[in-house]
């Protein structure tokens, strides 16, 4: 089910697949996926517009104060369960307005990729279906600058309740605060089913 509560599975008889990855650097050298969504598509992703995302790349790369990976997860988990509220509380637009990095992504959805803050924003206009979650699992790069948060949503429209997991990466802005990069759910079949 999608921001607006369509449920797309019933109108595609094949689904294209999208996907979003948090990847760690083992003492070896090797990497490894640390956390994965693969959710629904619709139609072939666009390309992005030129220079879109740079500033995640060229943003600030001075040294950061060693951090507590596990105290960052949690404030990270903390941040994740206060946009959940915001998004019931202020409906999804003005929530992901709030939390979204001006260069986010959101995966999945109406027509594939929702990209920027401002197009993201508008995705979610005018919609009543009530979208909820609740973090289960974070934790953050060495830096504590990227991280990542996953768990299960809820989203009650008028075509009844759509149920899920979700996993967002998120990146500390220059003003400390974090806020989400990228953002994909999968739906699940209802709890019992």
């Amino acid at each position: 089910m999608d921001s607006r509560g369509t449920d797309h599975r019933r109108l595609h008889s094949q689904l294209l697949g999208q996907y979003i990855a948090f990847w760690r650097k083992q003492q070896d050298g090797d990497w490894k996926v640390e956390a994965w969504n693969m959710s629904p598509a619709f139609v072939e992703p666009r390309p992005l517009p030129p220079g879109f995302g740079e500033a995640l790349v060229t943003g600030r790369r001075g040294h950061l104060p060693p951090v507590s990976r596990a105290s960052e997860a949690v404030a990270l988990r903390a941040v994740d369960a206060a946009f959940s509220r915001a998004s019931v509380r202020l409906g999804q637009a003005e929530a992901f307005g709030r939390f979204a990095d001006p260069d986010a992504i959101v995966a999945g959805g109406d027509p594939d990729f929702f990209v920027g803050r401002e197009e993201i924003v508008a995705s979610r206009q005018g919609g009543t279906a009530v979208l909820s979650w609740l973090p289960k699992l974070s934790d953050v790069g060495p830096r504590g600058d990227l991280g990542w948060s996953m768990g299960e949503y809820t989203i009650t429209g008028p075509a009844g309740a759509g149920y899920g997991k979700y996993l967002s990466v998120w990146r500390k802005n220059d003003r400390g605060r974090w806020k989400f990069v990228q953002d994909a759910g999968s739906p699940n079949p209802q709890p019992g089913e």
